[in-house]
């Protein structure tokens, strides 16, 4: 190191940045110290809030050194903190590929991963840094956040409990403890550790969030909106102010103050549409898959799948948020059946596929090797996903599969499909008031406009299959479950071929002793309930601009233009 490079380092250490940065300078002009100080001036700069500039002293110590681990982790570090994250991730990458033993750039690729909701690639980075130094807080905190957002929630709650145990006054662990024990509906855990996480740092809006969802489950709906109005009032990052703008929305809503509920919905949805995560998807290209197979030619069932239809499996479908959760439930407690819970085996087929250019498009190309093959795999994929079938009936719980009829109808001319219908302006508003994973397909919930096209354009595709599909299908409403559950089950269940059997209506019992991970994960535990049923009616001034394209839709399934009926 150059003499003026290291007594610019010792002036940073005394925090005189504006000393430091004209050292930096100067050393940032000779050719031979230039990479590193263009380093220490974004170090100097960012020391004295000047971000922008940091960032492009940042960027040319890169520049001149590609392989500049430090300078593409600390670059990455200022990106996530302005909350651009899709740029900071390939930053990141290359850092950590640069210096893989580099535990900061580990950590910092995690981050990104998260925010742009890569919860597989954020825990790979994270059990990377863990290698690198066990135990390290930060890491275990943000594996135990990558788990969750893949759902692993048994992993997520070893992961925080771990971080607690390392280090009890941290409230981090515990906050995220709670939020993890909720959604895994051992609310007496959740609340135990967030009594204590109370106790450490009361008003930290990490805190806040839990405690507003755990006193709104409970039906402490006044603690519950101070908790959040609480958090409201601090500054918040776009994605912590948008979960608790629609946690508010969802207690208003269930105070009956729909109009004010809305309007939380709409920010809420608003501040997520502008987030990177919602940046990486794109709504326009699921609506363009739909038109596609809307326009492939009709399809031929396959001939040499031959068996009575005994064994073929159950594809359980509906547009997201038509109740598919609760009838899933029930159905899971038959001990002749055995749900997949949204993990389709059939993913990875329309993936190969559509990677070799063969779907959409008409599958009579698909010769019967072709075909047995496909089935052959999906077989293979449904165990990996639900273990050994052992005789049990394979349900293939995939809502959005509804498009995919054509390609079953390909590979399981004799399978059962059981539809899931709901009143559509109660799915509509419904998916818009939900916070879902986003997709391509689920990015469109974030505008009411772009929800209603997406629902029209499904459900038409579902009636045309209905027409040129010589499909066993059979449909029911969500409003006839709750209606009467044991005689709508007794005749879904008459439909699939498996007989009654009374552990259905004990359906609760095994949910509580299970993850759910749809947004409906605290409700099929409870008492069944009518409150949802017909909710768009409080809402109608919000939904009119949207109701005149949902009413085909609402006429053909039986329900009323001013309210569902049953």
């Amino acid at each position: 190191m150059s003499k003026t490079l290291a007594q610019a380092a010792q002036l940073m250490q005394r925090g005189r940045f504006g000393e430091a940065e004209a050292l930096f300078r100067q050393a940032a002009e000779t050719s031979q110290h230039a990479a590193d100080g263009s380093f220490g001036l974004a170090l100097a700069l960012e020391g004295q809030g000047r971000l922008d500039e940091s960032e492009t002293a940042y960027r040319e110590a890169l520049a001149r050194r590609p392989d500049f681990a430090e300078a593409g982790c600390n670059l990455g570090s200022l990106l996530l903190r302005r909350e651009r994250a899709a740029e900071a991730l390939p930053v990141l990458q290359t850092a950590r590929d640069a210096k893989p033993d580099f535990l900061p750039a580990q950590i910092n690729l995690a981050l990104a991963c998260l925010a742009l909701g890569l919860g597989a690639d954020a825990e790979a980075a994270c059990r990377a840094a863990l290698r690198l130094e066990p135990g390290n807080l930060m890491a275990l905190n943000e594996l135990g956040r990558a788990l969750l957002q893949q759902t692993k929630v048994a992993e997520a709650v070893a992961a925080f409990e771990d971080g607690h145990r390392r280090q009890p006054q941290d409230p981090r662990f515990l906050a995220n403890l709670a939020g993890a024990q909720e959604l895994g509906n051992d609310l007496a855990a959740a609340q135990d550790a967030l009594d204590k996480a109370m106790a450490l740092s009361p008003e930290t809006p990490a805190l806040l969030f839990p405690a507003a969802k755990l006193a709104r489950r409970r039906g402490e709906t006044a603690a519950a909106r101070q908790a959040l109005d609480r958090m409201l009032a601090q500054a918040l990052s776009q994605a912590d102010r948008s979960d608790a703008l629609l946690e508010l929305g969802q207690l208003l809503d269930e105070e009956g103050e729909s109009a004010e509920a809305f309007a939380c919905f709409v920010e809420a949805n608003a501040l997520r549409a502008r987030s990177a995560e919602a940046k990486r998807f794109d709504g326009d290209a699921f609506l363009r898959r739909v038109q596609a197979l809307r326009d492939t030619p009709t399809t031929t069932l396959s001939e040499s799948h031959q068996d009575d239809g005994a064994l073929s499996p159950i594809f359980f479908i509906g547009f997201p948020r038509s109740g598919t959760s609760l009838m899933e439930q029930a159905l899971a407690a038959h001990p002749a059946l055995v749900t997949t819970s949204e993990r389709s085996p059939l993913g990875s087929l329309i993936a190969e596929l559509s990677k070799r250019g063969l779907y959409p498009g008409p599958l009579d190309r698909l010769g019967e090797n072709q075909i047995a093959e496909a089935r052959t795999a999906f077989w293979q994929g449904a165990e990996r996903l639900v273990g050994p079938l052992a005789g049990r009936r394979l349900v293939d719980k995939t809502a959005l599969n509804i498009i995919h009829l054509g390609l079953i109808g390909r590979l399981f001319p004799k399978a059962r499909i059981l539809v899931a219908l709901r009143d559509p302006r109660d799915v509509v508003l419904s998916c818009f008031m939900q916070r879902f994973q986003l997709s391509d397909t689920t990015v469109n919930f974030l505008d009411l406009e772009r929800t209603a096209r997406c629902y029209a354009e499904v459900m038409a595709l579902w009636q045309q299959d209905c027409q040129r599909l010589p499909l066993s299908q059979q449909s029911y409403r969500y409003e006839d479950l709750v209606e009467d559950f044991e005689g709508t089950l007794r005749a879904v269940l008459d439909f699939l071929g498996v007989g009654w059997h009374e552990d259905v209506l004990r359906y609760r019992d095994k949910s509580a002793a299970q993850r759910v991970t749809t947004p409906s994960y605290h409700q099929v535990t409870k008492p069944l309930y009518g409150s949802a049923r017909g909710r768009w009616v409080r809402y109608h001034d919000q939904l009119a601009p949207i109701l005149p394209a949902l009413q085909p839709f609402a006429e053909a399934f039986g329900y009323s233009a001013t309210a569902a009926s049953t």
